[in-house]
């Protein structure tokens, strides 16, 4: 999962309402204990000034097979 300057994943809460024409993927998580679908929203991450990174998400439309592979894993 790439969590640097560009393409990645942000996970969303149980709360979280991701816009609709987001791209959006679910993955099933276990642990010894539990287990639930997660929520990830695919970002563009931009650096701002100071450091800083902006998330931008990806709308479906804009989604190609090259930035799912730059995103990596969810």
């Amino acid at each position: 999962m790439n969590i640097g300057k560009g393409y990645g994943w942000t996970s969303l809460s149980q709360w979280d309402i991701a816009p609709t024409d987001a791209h959006v993927e679910r993955k099933t998580v276990e642990t010894g204990l539990s287990k639930d679908i997660c929520r990830f929203m695919l970002v563009n991450r931009v650096e701002q000034d100071g450091g800083y990174l902006r998330c931008e998400y990806v709308k479906k439309t804009d989604v190609t097979p090259e930035i799912l592979e730059m995103a990596g894993d969810t």
